[in-house]
């Protein structure tokens, strides 16, 4: 596992563990997956696993290839593996006995990752919500000893459960087989513990002699490709001297790279824009974006034209929190006179309009796969909800862009993280006509419910669907509050829930 200097402190323990006052990510010694994955000591995920065989065989070819010094130790009640390596068998009448045996593990493997699999079982002989407030519970536990937990559980086996525990654990990652052309292929998506851009991604896979190969770059591969360190660096600086002339266009390359649906929508959304104008729409994390777009430009995504008619321009360092005494009044008023005092309004979105555009999205991307003969509409399919979520995330860092100067503020001053529900409240109200109720739950978790959400409409879906709230929300939160956020939906009418519920998590 390695350090990470940008995370927040776990809370002290008292299981006698010395530790350390810097969170530790898991780094699975897999080139591929450390890019994907952001997994933390203290962290609980949801496995679910459309063959209960894939997951297992993912993590033991981790341990026993890619990374010998991680230790998986299964939780399992099934008697007949208690001789294997590797194994604690679950044992106890009562559902209590049960809970003081798995603390006792715990303890015991402190550290270490943990693999609960006898949770089906649990469900099937033990009341549910018993079974969900222990594992409630168990967060807590994770933090305490340093463990990462991972629930296994069979796909579509116990839905009720499952969408609870969705809501419940840090993250959740997904296996899945389906027919791709002749042949089965292997899919696993993560949602929660993982980079920003990766979020709800599909990637294929493949177990072949011995490695593990995950689709990068158009590829199955478990090796990417590097652009040298030095090269990087070197136009990293050149750009950071005077971005305000490098002007982005498409680059020779842009068809034959491999992007993710986010990275797709942010190069699209930038050409014509300046490398200052960029660091200005993230102003969170504006040297990342300079090193991505250096990145990008010697992959051949994007070029640059130079302007030396335009200011040379640094990009603006973050300043610090706090608004204007006019401003911080007007953020006293109700939620509706704050988006009139600022002349915002409201915005009214029908929900026929959001209905017609996923259906026509959905034929355009039939005709088109009809026509060319490619047989991956389901796979275009799914990408909607992502590009939904950056468009909507993109729209939203433009607006706050052009509103913040128009009310005398800064751009690169940081709006009071105390006015954090409030904004939010308002943004949703302006932008989607939507009453929310917001409250903080730690220093850098919000839980954000909307009521009468039209954006899933009278949809069914497995999954959470309204990713346009989500982006918008992320967008908001990084121009205005100069924070890295990850907002993701936890519960949806679309799945049968009450209301729309989202976990808004800081990342300072």
């Amino acid at each position: 596992m390695e350090r990470d200097e940008a995370r927040p402190p776990l809370a002290a323990g008292t299981n006698g563990v010395s530790e350390d006052p810097r969170p530790t990510k898991l780094a699975t010694g897999h080139q591929v997956l450390d890019r994907i994955l952001a997994i933390y000591k203290g962290n609980t995920i949801l496995m679910l696993d459309e063959t209960y065989s894939e997951a297992r065989n993912f993590m033991q070819l981790i341990a026993d290839v890619y990374n010998p010094t991680l230790k998986f130790t299964e939780i399992t009640d099934r008697a007949s593996l208690a001789n294997r390596q590797n194994v604690e068998i679950l044992t106890g009448d009562s559902l209590t006995d049960k809970v003081v045996r798995v603390n006792a593990i715990r303890r015991k493997h402190a550290g270490e990752i943990l693999v609960h699999a006898y949770l089906p079982s649990l469900l099937i002989s033990q009341p549910q919500e018993n079974v969900l407030r222990y594992v409630d519970g168990w967060k807590n536990a994770a933090k305490e000893f340093g463990t990462i937990e991972i629930f296994l559980m069979p796909s579509n086996s116990f839905k009720e459960s499952e969408r609870k525990l969705v809501a419940l654990l840090d993250c959740r990652v997904e296996f899945s087989v389906a027919r791709r052309d002749s042949r089965m292929a292997k899919y696993f998506v993560v949602s929660g513990c993982c980079k920003p851009e990766f979020n709800m991604k599909e990637f294929e896979y493949l177990i072949d002699d011995n490695k593990l190969l995950v689709e990068w770059d158009g590829g199955l591969t478990d090796k990417p490709s590097e652009i040298s360190e030095a090269a990087l660096e070197k136009r990293y600086d050149d750009i950071l001297d005077k971005p305000g002339t490098f002007i982005i266009q498409k680059g020779p390359n842009a068809a034959r790279v491999t992007l993710t649906a986010s990275e797709y929508v942010m190069i699209h959304q930038i050409f014509g824009l300046s490398a200052e104008e960029v660091g200005r729409l993230f102003p969170e994390k504006p040297r990342e974006m300079m090193q991505l777009l250096a990145k990008w430009e010697l992959a051949g995504v994007i070029s640059f034209k130079r302007d030396f008619a335009k200011s040379a321009g640094a990009v603006p360092a973050s300043k610090g929190a706090g608004y204007s005494i006019i401003n911080a009044f007007r953020l006293l008023l109700p939620d509706k006179l704050v988006a009139w005092s600022y002349k915002m309004g409201t915005q009214a979105v029908p929900l026929e309009y959001f209905v017609a555009n996923r259906q026509a999205l959905s034929t355009v991307i039939e005709m088109l796969t009809e026509n060319s003969g490619a047989k991956d509409k389901p796979a275009y399919i799914k990408l909607m909800p992502q590009i939904e979520r950056s468009v909507l995330e993109m729209a939203a860092r433009k607006a706050a862009l052009s509103e913040i100067p128009r009310h005398h503020e800064s751009t690169a001053a940081a709006a009071a993280r105390k006015y954090i529900p409030k904004i939010m409240r308002v943004s949703l109200l302006s932008a989607f006509i939507l009453k929310s109720k917001i409250d903080r739950v730690s220093p850098n978790e919000y839980h954000i419910v909307v009521h009468g959400c039209y954006i899933c409409g009278t949809q069914t879906s497995r999954v959470p669907v309204c990713s346009t709230i989500s982006g918008g929300l992320e967008g908001v939160c990084g121009t205005v509050f100069k924070f890295k956020s990850d907002c993701t939906e936890v519960r949806c009418k679309a799945m049968g829930d009450s209301a729309c519920e989202f976990r808004l998590r800081l990342f300072p």
